[in-house]
């Protein structure tokens, strides 16, 4: 029996996993042919990108959601991977447990939280840019913060680029009146928002229809700025040149690996047909989240009572889950990288708590290399 919520048992478990197995450098494939990433090193010591997709599965269609995802750590800060996986663990549980509404985006609250918890541990010396795209409620919105970037490519209307650059002098471009003004480079290229700073985030929010999204022929591909590099007609010809996700997301990261001063660069891409079938099917007696990253694959069964947003007494009649108490970020203060993941909150009731199933599984050169001989 656990004696915490199970919100922080998740956040924490995600967060364990994240920060004890490195990332892997490679391309793999997500369970599906139609869903591929990769991710590499290059030049740098250490790769601080991360990337991840995650479903959550739930009998009740208003909880279920699908996310992918590209986080890059900020260079010049601190420990700009850790800042990445505090994040991912902080918006994987929120999206499981926050409260769904029609008129609101879950992932941009979420994110707002992410951003105060990176903010909590590293007092705005850390952080991360991210770049999503998630689905729920039969919607699907393009979402980042800072200059990580989100495409749509399809074979009729070409790449088309769905996200925002937070940078300085991109937003004094849309001011009006500012447009001809010009900063330096050194300031022009600083981030105006990333997850980590002081104060309230404003994601760049991007809605698409998914109705004409399950026809073929239709792309997402997500980067964090290294795999950018290679610029947007490249990306277009390694399109034109394969319908493979793998071999797209390849294509796009080997390259970047030639650019002089190769920074981290991960890519993501998914057939929206696929991406938009994985969602669908029969609904599973418990709830399961399956995230797949460049750190292995993880899984966890959750108690339906506990994540469900309206449970049924014996008597039949129905009443809203209780509310997990949060514990607000103190100001400016620095803390140990992990501790607001590993807090304890006033104790709840736990007398319908069930304790989570955990399944973790690492992933190895040598794993991978298994894996390709037999697709």
């Amino acid at each position: 029996m656990s004696d915490e919520p199970i919100e922080i048992v998740l956040k924490r478990e995600l967060f364990k996993w994240l920060s004890t197995t490195p990332p892997v450098d490679g391309t793999r494939r997500v369970e599906s042919p139609g869903i591929a990433y990769s991710t590499s090193t290059n030049r740098r010591k250490e790769n601080q990108d991360r990337v991840i997709y995650a479903q959550f599965s739930s009998r009740y269609e208003a909880n279920c959601f699908t996310l992918m995802a590209v986080l890059d750590g900020i260079g010049g800060m601190l420990e700009g991977g850790r800042c990445a996986e505090i994040a991912i663990s902080s918006i994987l549980s929120d999206l499981v447990f926050l409260k769904r509404s029609k008129n609101r985006i879950a992932l941009v609250e979420a994110l707002s939280r992410a951003n105060a918890e990176v903010y909590h541990s590293y007092g705005g010396r850390g952080g991360a840019t991210f770049a999503g795209v998630v689905i729920e409620q039969n919607r699907m919105h393009f979402v980042n913060i800072g200059d990580s970037r989100s495409y749509r490519y399809s074979y009729n209307r070409g790449l088309t680029r769905h996200s925002s650059d937070d940078h300085l002098g991109a937003q004094l471009g849309k001011i009006a009146g500012l447009e001809d003004v010009i900063l330096a480079p050194e300031i022009a290229n600083r981030l105006g928002q990333y997850l980590g700073m002081f104060g309230q985030v404003y994601p760049n929010v991007n809605h698409i229809e998914a109705r004409p999204l399950h026809k073929g022929g239709e792309y997402i591909l997500l980067t964090t700025d290294g795999a950018d590099a290679v610029g947007s007609r490249f990306i277009s010809d390694a399109f034109s040149q394969s319908n493979d996700p793998k071999a797209i997301v390849d294509a796009i990261v080997k390259h970047a690996s030639t650019k002089d001063y190769a920074d981290n660069a991960t890519a993501i891409c998914a057939q929206t047909a696929i991406l938009l079938h994985n969602r669908e099917g029969t609904r599973p007696l418990f709830e399961h989240l399956k995230v797949w990253s460049s750190q292995g694959i993880f899984h966890m069964m959750l108690s339906d009572a506990l994540t469900k947003s309206v449970i049924k007494t014996k008597g039949g009649q129905e009443m809203k889950r209780p509310k997990v108490q949060r514990k607000k970020p103190k100001s400016a203060k620095v803390t140990s990288k992990a501790s607001l993941l590993t807090e304890h909150p006033a104790k709840a009731d736990t007398s319908k708590s069930r304790k989570p199933e955990v399944i973790i599984q690492q992933l190895s050169l040598g794993e991978d290399k298994a894996h390709e001989t037999t697709e």
